[in-house]
């Protein structure tokens, strides 16, 4: 039981994730090509999901997130999208 000695929850370092731990980056570049570069990047050395931001000030344009996610398997590489009000 939590609480009690031995203190352990389970013989998974994952707990009761079901794939694991999910590395997820944060990109707030402006340009797209350089924001493709980081991300493709990231991906290809660990990063399993994406966290971008659209728009306003700090993120890349509406119009630039199809080439910012150029060569991106989104099936394999969730994207969360964040958007200043």
């Amino acid at each position: 039981f939590p609480g009690f000695a031995p203190f352990t929850r389970g013989s998974r370092a994952e707990g009761n994730a079901a794939g694991g731990w999910d590395v997820r980056q944060r990109h707030t570049l402006t340009d797209p090509a350089r924001l493709n570069e980081a991300v493709l990047g990231d991906l290809e050395n660990g990063v399993t999901s994406l966290w971008l931001t659209v728009g306003g000030p700090a993120g890349v344009p509406v119009d630039g997130l199809a080439r910012a996610l150029e060569g991106v398997y989104l099936d394999l590489a969730p994207v969360a999208l964040d958007a200043p009000a």
